[in-house]
């Protein structure tokens, strides 16, 4: 039986970071650790941390990835160093990775990834992936993943985030430091089930529509019938010249949900972040594929919207408990709700009102990250988010 402990640690010195984190999660059981959730800032020496973990831990094995910050049971932090882990004891994992992703072969690795957890058992009944942060195509590996187990082994996790100035994500796979890689875990104990639920703070621009007229693989290269990423900027008259990192938190493009979708979202569209730019600046993608007559709207967040939407995210997380317990959370919260947010969302307010409502007295573990998109189900399918928080909530 697979049982969760974790902890977190701000000191700017990685073994010393390690060993707190694992002391506040230690201190919980007497259990041997078998493996080790990981989540850092990108500041720290990340070859440190693992070895570290090794040192500590000698038989446990590792999966994670970096965030541009780590959520903890103690706090939130977005500082250029901070680690926070859940330790896991029991046996009943597998472990996967895959590597040289890219945006054009997301769906067939990380299908080969969820196949060899499949071959190794048969009985996973929920799967934690980490992706890299930029040029990766989301909904594809959920999709990958889908097509071996389909939906009825949820997805959780997400892909890695960064902070400071090198925007490099990073992913852990036992003593490796990887870039270009796709990490998973999955997970078989028969008395754990997960509860799902996710929530931007977006609301739609319904004058500002727009349809994909010519798409070339990843990218939108054309709106309206005019070159992409200059048509949106023009429409926030903004200057093609910006760049997607400069407006990250102020627009995002929905694509609509079916009726069912839009209630277990309580929102009309999933969001799209457009991230990555053609070589001459006019072409955009979107982390997923998007077909010719597309309709995208602009949304744009909403603060009320968004600090309302959590008391109901928890609604929806409750609701799923059927009379379990929760055992453990994790927790994929977009970057934008951090720090590129320039501290305009109040994240520890966020947190704790989670944190509260989600698992009230019980002393359960809980660790997630800031992230370039976020996997978990909606409607009872798997889906990639963009701007969401999402949270996981282990029950028993």
């Amino acid at each position: 039986m697979l049982n969760f402990y974790s902890g977190s640690s701000k000191s700017v010195n990685p073994k010393k970071a390690i060993k707190e984190s694992i002391n506040i999660a230690k201190s919980k059981t007497n259990e041997e650790v078998t493996l080790v959730i990981l989540h850092s800032t990108s500041g720290h020496n990340l070859n440190q941390l693992l070895v570290s973990i090794q040192e500590n831990l000698p038989n446990a094995s590792i999966i994670g990835c970096t965030g541009s910050g780590v959520i903890s049971n103690e706090y939130v932090s977005e500082n250029l160093r901070a680690v926070a882990l859940t330790l896991v004891t029991g046996h009943e994992f597998v472990l996967s990775k895959v590597e040289d992703v890219t945006q054009n072969n997301c769906y067939e690795l990380s299908k080969l990834a969820a196949q060899e957890l499949k071959n190794n058992n048969l009985s996973i009944n929920m799967l934690m992936a980490f992706a890299p942060g930029l040029v990766v195509n989301g909904e594809e590996i959920t999709k990958g993943i889908s097509d071996v187990f389909s939906h009825q082994v949820p997805i959780l996790g997400g892909l890695a985030g960064f902070n400071g100035s090198v925007p490099n994500t990073f992913l852990f796979y036992n003593q490796e430091v990887l870039e270009q890689a796709i990490v998973m875990v999955g997970f078989f104990d028969p008395s754990l089930a997960v509860a799902q639920a996710s929530h931007h703070g977006y609301l739609p621009q319904e004058n500002q529509k727009f349809i994909a007229t010519k798409v070339d693989n990843e990218f939108i290269c054309e709106l309206d019938n005019k070159p992409a990423w200059p048509t949106l900027m023009a429409s926030f008259d903004l200057p093609a010249s910006t760049l997607p990192t400069e407006v990250i938190s102020l627009l995002a493009l929905g694509t609509n949900l079916t009726e069912s979708e839009k209630s277990a979202y309580d929102n009309k569209y999933k969001l799209r972040a457009p991230l990555i730019l053609s070589e001459d600046g006019k072409a955009m993608a979107l982390q997923s594929r998007v077909a010719v007559g597309t309709e995208l709207t602009s949304c744009q967040r909403d603060e009320e919207y968004l600090m309302s939407g959590v008391n109901g995210l928890i609604e929806r997380l409750i609701v799923q408990y059927d009379k379990k317990d929760p055992v453990a959370v994790f927790q994929t919260d977009c970057m934008a709700r951090g720090r590129m947010s320039n501290g305009v969302i109040k994240k520890e307010e966020i947190t704790n009102n989670l944190q509260t409502g989600i698992i009230k007295d019980f002393p359960i573990a809980w660790l997630g990250m800031y992230a370039f998109g976020e996997f978990a189900q909606l409607d009872g399918k798997n889906h990639y988010h963009n701007y969401t928080t999402s949270i996981s909530v282990l029950l028993r």
